[in-house]
């Protein structure tokens, strides 16, 4: 016994998935060029983004120099000899 195959239906759904995908991909190539453009977009963040960039920049050169200026002071501290000792003595 050998298996029947319906050559007519196989032949249809073949052409069928060709005009389906054929269909489909016109769809898309005509969506692609009627969304607006991503430049604009693109060009926007990376505006944003130098402009985030510079004021972070900005933002670590005060920490820096506020970090430098304690340095100074704690070595201005350590170097001044101490007035007061830790356990004074009274005269009695």
């Amino acid at each position: 016994m050998t298996p029947y195959i319906d050559w007519t239906f196989l032949i249809s759904l073949v052409l069928a998935l060709g005009a389906g995908l054929t269909g489909w991909s016109m769809w898309l190539r005509e969506r692609r060029r009627t969304l607006p453009s991503a430049d604009a977009d693109f060009a926007a963040l990376r505006e944003d983004d130098a402009r985030f960039h510079s004021e972070l920049e900005d933002h670590l050169g005060s920490f820096e120099q506020r970090i430098e200026f304690l340095e100074r002071r704690l070595a201005q501290h350590n170097d001044r000899p101490r007035l007061l000792e830790r356990n004074p003595v009274t005269p009695v």
